[in-house]
């Protein structure tokens, strides 16, 4: 009876998270027209220009490319079933991302994937939930949650990365699947890079003030405003009706900005609105800026592999998630390694090495080993 309680408690907390999200929707159909917003990050404390950043001189020098460690956390529903997406569809958006960061400098090693297995937050509400999610975090990587419903107070979303800089972001599930959008993983990941929506503005007295067109100039505000990169075109958040999907230019309604100059708004630049399958690219400046935040933030630079990783001490591991990722190659030299009960080991490189002695016996039920030779940095 007490399981069954539980079930009908479960039930009933979907069924009204699926109410408030039907809610969502058509106020998001009656205000702007669109079914799913692309992004809900919204900034937590004030932006600033990554010419402010100061790397401290302690801190360790890398190689560019540089490789970033992330993690993958596919939610299922309590019974580890209806699983939000296969790991095919988010890697192939991993891989999407990394071409998309590849000229700025920037790969990516994929520390592990995981399931877990969590009706709340299969269906996740990103604006009550997101404490929710802390619980899960992998020290050392990016993580980036999967949900197969991501929704706040506005409406349906394809991604949220919760605060810019930050270490943590969540896609839907549709959003991995799609292959007509290629972008929304990058652009959450420019988020958490310190990266800002192109058309970004702020509220002063009830006055709206807007990056202007002009780059130079006493017109020119594109150090102080918009995304604070001045080589972005100034740019205004749009429906994806104003960008049409065979040339991918902008055919809506001109607008203005405060000195009388028409916007000419990017629609192929990823931190923009509009036609997801149209956006393409990063700018220098914004590769710029997205190393500048990688290498001065400090749960950001934490997230930066070693070229190589030797372990060579004995040791048994018997809890707990361990992440062995490194650019080039991870070489167990242990006499023994041995990993067994509740742990889950994740090693990753282009090149795993594992030397006689070294043993894994996992047997908890969510316990695992995963080596992973071949990674997206190059």
């Amino acid at each position: 009876m007490l399981n069954k309680k539980k079930r009908l408690k479960m039930y009933h907390t979907v069924i009204m998270k699926k109410i408030t999200l039907v809610f969502c929707l058509l106020l998001t159909l009656i205000t702007n027209g669109q079914q799913r917003r692309e992004c809900g990050t919204k900034p937590r404390s004030p932006l600033v220009h990554h010419d402010m950043l100061r790397p401290l001189t302690t801190r360790p020098q890398y190689a560019a490319p540089y490789p970033v460690r992330i993690f993958i956390h596919v939610f299922a529903d309590n019974a580890g079933a209806n699983r939000a997406t296969a790991d095919t569809s988010i890697l192939r958006q991993v891989q999407n991302m990394a071409n998309f960061y590849a000229p700025h400098d920037i790969c990516f090693i994929v520390a592990g994937i995981d399931q877990i297995n969590n009706t709340a937050l299969w269906s996740m509400n990103a604006d009550t939930e997101e404490a929710d999610l802390l619980q899960y975090l992998v020290p050392g990587c990016i993580d980036i949650f999967v949900h197969e419903v991501l929704f706040d107070s506005d409406g349906s979303l394809n991604g949220i990365a919760y605060d810019i800089p930050n270490h943590y972001l969540s896609i839907v599930a549709s959003a991995a699947e799609a292959t007509d959008n290629i972008s929304t993983l990058a652009h959450e990941m420019g988020h958490c890079f310190g990266l800002i929506h192109t058309f970004q503005d702020r509220v002063v007295n009830n006055v709206t003030i807007r990056e202007r067109v002009n780059r130079t100039g006493a017109c020119s505000n594109c150090n102080t405003e918009g995304d604070l990169v001045c080589d972005t075109e100034a740019d205004w958040d749009v429906a994806e009706t104003s960008i049409s999907s065979t040339t991918c230019q902008y055919i809506g309604n001109t607008l203005n900005d405060d000195c009388n100059n028409p916007y000419v708004m990017t629609p192929t630049n990823i931190m923009t609105y509009g036609r997801r399958s149209c956006r393409n690219n990063f700018t220098n400046g914004q590769g710029t800026r997205a190393r500048a935040f990688l290498l001065a933030t400090n749960f950001l630079e934490e997230c930066i592999a070693e070229n190589s990783l030797t372990l060579s001490t004995n040791q048994t591991i018997s809890s707990g998630i361990h992440i062995y990722a490194a650019r080039n190659q991870v070489t167990v030299n242990a006499g023994q390694l041995v990993i067994n009960g509740s742990a889950a080991a994740n090693f990753s490189a282009k090149q795993v090495v594992l030397s006689p002695g070294t043993r894994f016996a996992p047997t908890g039920t969510a316990a695992y080993v995963s080596a992973r030779a071949g990674t997206v940095c190059q």
